[in-house]
C-alpha cells in the first residue's frame, strides 16, 4: 500500500491549507523562490470582480489580519518551507494516510450495474477513505443498536440507507476533476479500449489501484482534504440521526404511531431541502408505514408557528388551518410527513385559497421570506408550509447599516411580495421572460432561461461537464380538482377574503399578540435562517469552487 512520507512530501498535501489557516501558522514566510509569479498571482486576483479598485481587496485581506506583503509571502512559500512551518499535522492528513496505507476491514458498498451507477464509477479515486468511513460506520451503528434493545432499525440496513448521501456529497468535485484527468489520458493515448465504454472503465480500473489513486491526489490536495472532511462529517451526521432516532422512539411512537408503532428504518431520502452545518434533512419510513422528516436543527420557529396557527382557530378564524405534528427537540426536531393530495370539490379549492390568503397575512406579520413552491405542499384543501427557517428576515441592505439607513426599494420589501408566496418572476431579461417560482404561482414543469452546469457522454470517455438547458421538475404547491389543474386567477377572490379576514383578527388583537405571554413570545428566542444572497448564488459559489484549476493550491 502507498505512503505518505517526509516533510517535502507533506508540503504538497498542505496546499490544501487556505489564507487563514496559513495566515496563523508561525515561522518564517521570506525564503521566497518564485516572487515574480506570486505578483503575477496577486495582480490577476485584484483585476478580477468585485475587487477591482474598490478597496473590497483589502477588506477581504484585513479579515484575516493580513496585509499585502503578508499575502505575497504565502503565495510565493515553496511546498518544503510551508512543511517546515508546520509544526502539527492536520487532522485529515493522518485520516487520508492511513485509509490509503491499510485496508479498512469492510467494503462501501458498490453502486448498482446500472446507467446511474456508471456515474459514480470516478468515486473509485475516493474509495479507501470510504471504505475506512464505511467500516466506522457499521462498527458505531452496531454497537449502538446492541446497547439499545428495540432499537427501531437494523444496523447493516441503516448504514446502507445512509451510503448513498456520502456517494453524493462526493460525485461533483470528484466527478469534475476526473472528468479533467480522462480527457488528458485520452489526448495523451493513456486509455486502452476498442470503444468509448471499455475506454472509461480501464480508466476506473486504474484508479482501483490505491497508489495511483493516492498519486492523482496529490495533484489536488484540496480535493484530497475535502473528501477526507466529507466522509468524516457524513459519519459524524449519520451517528447522530441514528442515535436521535433511538433516543426519541418512545416519543415518536407516543405522539405519531400510539397505534401501530414505530417499525423499523426501512427508508431514507436525503434530498429534502437545503443542508446546513454539514446536515440534510431527512425523510425516514419505517416497515409500519410511518413517514417521518427529521430536521438536524431547532424547530422551535415552527413549533411556535403551529401554535400561532392554533390560537387563530380559537379566536374564530374560517376555515382553519391545518396543524402539523412535530417533536422539537432542541437541536433537531422530527415533522409529520405531508403527502401532496387533490381537492374533492370546487368549495375545498376555494377554502384552499382562503388559507393562502390567511398565510399571506400572518407570514407578513412574521417577516418571512423565501416562501417558494418548494416550501408548500397541497394537502387536498389544505395549503401546508414544510419549512419556516426565513421568518424575521432582515433584509440585506440592511446588514452592517447603522440604524436609520433608508435601503433602497425599500417599499417593496415592505410589501407582501417579499414573502415570496405570490406569483412573480425572476431571472428575466429581454431575451426571456424568466420563471416563477412563488409559492403560489410555479406550475408544472419550467425550463430555466440561464444555462446549467451537467454532465455528457457518462460512462465513456467522451465523459465532459458542459452548460445547457435545464427543466425544473413539477410541483406540488398548487391544489388539483378531478385530476386536473385550477386556474390561480379564477381565486383571487378567495386570496383576498382569505387575506382580510386574517388581518383584521391580527389589527383586532394587536395587544393580545404582542402580550408577553401572546403567541408571538414563542419565536423569542427561536433559531432563523438569515439568507444574504439567493440560494441559486450560494450554489454556484459551490460549485465553482469545485472546479479542478482551484483543487490544487487552496490560495486559490
Amino acid at each position: 500500500m502507498p505512503e505518505i512520507p517526509g516533510t517535502v512530501e507533506r508540503g504538497t498535501w498542505l496546499k490544501a491549507l487556505d489564507l487563514e489557516e496559513r495566515g496563523r501558522i508561525q515561522g518564517d514566510t521570506t525564503a521566497a523562490r518564485d516572487a515574480e509569479r506570486a505578483r503575477r498571482r496577486l495582480a490577476r486576483w485584484k483585476a478580477q470582480e468585485p475587487f477591482a479598485g474598490n478597496g473590497l481587496f483589502a477588506q477581504r485581506l484585513s479579515r484575516t489580519g493580513l496585509g499585502e506583503e503578508d499575502l505575497l509571502a504565502l503565495l510565493a512559500e515553496p511546498e518544503d518551507a510551508l512543511a517546515e512551518r508546520v509544526d502539527a499535522q492536520p487532522s485529515w492528513l493522518p485520516i487520508l494516510q492511513e485509509a490509503f496505507s491499510h485496508p479498512a476491514a469492510e467494503r462501501f458498498p458498490p453502486p448498482a450495474e446500472t446507467a446511474e451507477g456508471r456515474r459514480l464509477g470516478f468515486l473509485q479515486l475516493v474509495l479507501p477513505l470510504m471504505d475506512a468511513g464505511w467500516t466506522r460506520l457499521l462498527a458505531d451503528v452496531r454497537a449502538l443498536a446492541a446497547n439499545h434493545s428495540g432499537a427501531p432499525f437494523d444496523p447493516e440496513t441503516a448504514a446502507g440507507l445512509l451510503s448513498p448521501l456520502l456517494r453524493y456529497r462526493l460525485l461533483l468535485p470528484v466527478n469534475r476533476t476526473m472528468v479533467l484527468e480522462l480527457n488528458l489520458a485520452g489526448e495523451e493515448g493513456r486509455l486502452a479500449g476498442k470503444d468509448p465504454e471499455e475506454r472509461f472503465d480501464a480508466f476506473v480500473q486504474e484508479l482501483r489501484d490505491p497508489a495511483t489513486a493516492l498519486e492523482t491526489l496529490r495533484l489536488y490536495p484540496v480535493l484530497a482534504r475535502y473528501a477526507v472532511e466529507a466522509v468524516e462529517s457524513w459519519l459524524e451526521a449519520g451517528r447522530e440521526f441514528l442515535t436521535h432516532l433511538v433516543a426519541d422512539r418512545e416519543a415518536l411512537r407516543t405522539l405519531f404511531a400510539p397505534d401501530a408503532g414505530l417499525g423499523r428504518l426501512i427508508e431514507l431520502d436525503g434530498g429534502l431541502g437545503d443542508s446546513h452545518r454539514g446536515r440534510s434533512v431527512l425523510k425516514a419510513v419505517f416497515d409500519s408505514g410511518l413517514k417521518l422528516v427529521y430536521k438536524p436543527r431547532s424547530i422551535a420557529v415552527e413549533a411556535a408557528f403551529q401554535d400561532l396557527l392554533g390560537w387563530t382557530e380559537a379566536r374564530g378564524l374560517p376555515p382553519g388551518f391545518r396543524r402539523l405534528r412535530l417533536l422539537d427537540r432542541g437541536d433537531h426536531g422530527w415533522v409529520e410527513f405531508v403527502a401532496a393530495a387533490p381537492c374533492a370539490s370546487a368549495d375545498e379549492v376555494r377554502r384552499f385559497y382562503e388559507r393562502q390568503g390567511g398565510y399571506l397575512a400572518l407570514l407578513y406579520l412574521l417577516g418571512a421570506t423565501d416562501m417558494h413552491y418548494e416550501n408548500l405542499i397541497a394537502a387536498g384543501e389544505h395549503p401546508v408550509m414544510v419549512d419556516l427557517e426565513a421568518l424575521f428576515h432582515p433584509w440585506g441592505e440592511e446588514v452592517g447599516q447603522p440604524p436609520g439607513t433608508e435601503p433602497v426599494g425599500r417599499p417593496l420589501q415592505d410589501s407582501l411580495l417579499r414573502i415570496g408566496l405570490l406569483p412573480g418572476r425572476v431571472w428575466g431579461d429581454a431575451e426571456t421572460p424568466g420563471i416563477d417560482l412563488s409559492g403560489l404561482g410555479a406550475a408544472g414543469e419550467q425550463r430555466l432561461p440561464k444555462p446549467v452546469l451537467k454532465m455528457e457522454g457518462i460512462g465513456t470517455d467522451r465523459m465532459r461537464f458542459v452548460r445547457g438547458p435545464m427543466t425544473l421538475p413539477g410541483s406540488r404547491n398548487r391544489p388539483t380538482l378531478n385530476g386536473a389543474a385550477v386556474a390561480l386567477t379564477d381565486y383571487t377572490e378567495a386570496i383576498a377574503d382569505g387575506l382580510a379576514r386574517t388581518l383584521r383578527l391580527l389589527v383586532a388583537r394587536r395587544e393580545e399578540l404582542a402580550a408577553p405571554d401572546g403567541p408571538l413570545a414563542a419565536f423569542a428566542d427561536a433559531e432563523v435562517r438569515v439568507i444574504l444572497r439567493p440560494t441559486s448564488a450560494y450554489t454556484l459559489l459551490l460549485t465553482e469552487s469545485f472546479h479542478p484549476f482551484f483543487l490544487g493550491d487552496a490560495l486559490d
